[in-house]
């Protein structure tokens, strides 16, 4: 997996785009709920401007709901029992 992420970010900085995303899904395929993967990606999309906005809201979404489900805090622990 952290070999998946390191290759994607160095292909990243070689303005190799293609092969970046192909190393950061490789490693999102391994580990879905991976956040460095999915941040990775998100940065290589941002990197490349208005032609990849689909993809990069498809990824924020996708960290955004990894982040969600691992700090959810059950409601019942809001609730004021006075």
């Amino acid at each position: 997996l952290i070999r998946h992420i390191f290759l994607g970010l160095a292909r990243e900085k070689l303005n190799e785009y293609d092969a970046s995303e192909t190393a950061y899904e490789s490693a999102v395929k391994i580990k879905d709920s991976d956040k460095t993967a999915w941040q990775g990606l998100i940065a290589l999309y941002e990197s490349q401007g208005r032609k990849r906005l689909g993809d990069y809201e498809t990824a924020v979404e996708r960290l955004c709901n990894i982040f969600a489900d691992t700090y959810a805090c059950p409601l019942h622990l809001l609730k004021d029992d006075d």
